[in-house]
């Protein structure tokens, strides 16, 4: 699909609106979506953010929605940079970033993409939004082959996202339901059955050169010589698990929080955040520096405290 033509498709997507399904409120970062019963629903904590996953019947089609507080000093358009550089996928190429107003007046921006699963070119796009000091991305993911045929159930979902202070849709058949965590984190974007396969858990945190990785590593540099962040750090752990922690610059006291596990195969690391995001990381120095190249090219360098 030329590359017009997938903009004006995923512009599409989020301009329809959708007559009836069911009301999932976050009272807590004051937000709801409205997505047809026959969907598939999830959410968790990713450190300090929410994030909700939505799934079609069929797994084609990845809708999530995250939401976190963003003090008074994180604006929309840090928001984006935040999100392309830490969230996105490797790989991704943007293919447009606008400014948008969404159907129920919410003021943001919006991002176009591509990228791939398992080898399947995929679409995704990406609302972006700040309002009373909550930041929120909704985020759609789908087969670029299939954008066309998935366009009409995806309307059903996105055009129904609200900030509370705004107007409500004008019609809705069920009852509004406040959505409740489950007890199992979600596999995220990683879990569309047909389309990204599973979430890639620790296999071998165990071994006997997780030395080699476990212990804390702070940022030191980006190759393009930019600081944006007051702090950054990996906490590595025996268990499997890890904790990413993170302060953008001039965001006040916003401070983002990933959880998830890691596995390690020869000199590669590899982190899988509880909302399925990758990020693999290249091991040198018997483990006392850590390198992660972002999806422009960027090399994050951290080294071992």
């Amino acid at each position: 699909m030329k590359k017009a033509g997938l903009l004006i498709t995923l512009i599409f997507i989020l301009g329809i609106s959708q007559l009836s399904a069911k009301w999932y409120i976050d009272r807590q970062f004051k937000c709801r979506i409205n997505v047809p019963e026959s969907w598939s629903s999830n959410s968790f904590m990713d450190g300090s953010d929410k994030v909700y996953d939505f799934y079609s019947p069929d797994q084609n089609i990845a809708v999530q929605l995250r939401a976190f507080d963003a003090g008074n000093q994180v604006t929309t358009d840090l928001l984006v940079q935040i999100y392309e550089e830490q969230m996105l996928p490797a790989g991704t190429k943007k293919s447009g970033l606008f400014d948008k107003v969404s159907k129920n007046g919410i003021p943001g921006k919006q991002g176009i993409y591509t990228s791939k699963y398992n080898g399947i070119d995929v679409a995704m796009s990406a609302f972006y939004a700040v309002q009373n000091n909550y930041g929120y991305v909704l985020l759609v993911i789908v087969p670029t082959n299939m954008m066309q045929q998935k366009t009409p159930e995806i309307q059903k979902v996105t055009q129904t996202f609200m900030v509370d202070g705004f107007s409500a849709p004008a019609a809705q058949a069920h009852s509004p339901k406040q959505i409740k965590p489950s007890a199992s984190r979600g596999q995220g974007l990683a879990g569309l059955s047909g389309l990204a396969g599973s979430a890639t858990g620790n296999t071998n945190a165990s071994s006997s050169s997780e030395g080699d990785v476990v212990g804390t590593y702070e940022f030191h540099s980006r190759s393009d010589g930019k600081v944006l962040v007051n702090y950054h750090y990996l906490y590595i752990r025996k268990d499997g698990t890890y904790t990413e922690k993170y302060q953008p610059k001039n965001s006040g006291t916003y401070v983002s929080e990933k959880d998830g596990r890691w596995s390690k195969s020869g000199n590669q690391l590899t982190l899988t955040h509880s909302g399925g995001i990758t990020d693999r990381y290249q091991i040198e120095r018997n483990g006392q520096i850590l390198k992660r190249t972002s999806s422009k090219g960027t090399v994050f360098t951290f080294g071992k405290r």
